[in-house]
């Protein structure tokens, strides 16, 4: 399967696999969600964090701590 961009190539210009590129090359974002435990059930979100990467740098980031609703153990 190939994934292609979401958007017509401009002017003719062939369409290129984002598999083909390095992700140096590429613009992404980089999710992580920290939790009071493994399962859904009886567990609650403690924090959501989010970076943008491009050209293998961070650009742009954002954090917030989020109440769970039950201790944190």
């Amino acid at each position: 399967m190939e994934i292609l961009p979401p958007f017509p190539a401009q002017d003719g210009a062939p369409r290129v696999s984002v598999r083909a590129l390095p992700l140096s090359a590429l613009t992404y974002a980089v999710v992580d969600v920290e939790t009071t435990g493994l399962t859904p059930h009886g567990n609650g979100i403690t924090e959501i964090c989010c970076g943008r990467v491009s050209s293998g740098k961070v650009v742009d980031h954002f954090s917030t701590l989020v109440n769970p609703g039950r201790p944190i153990p």
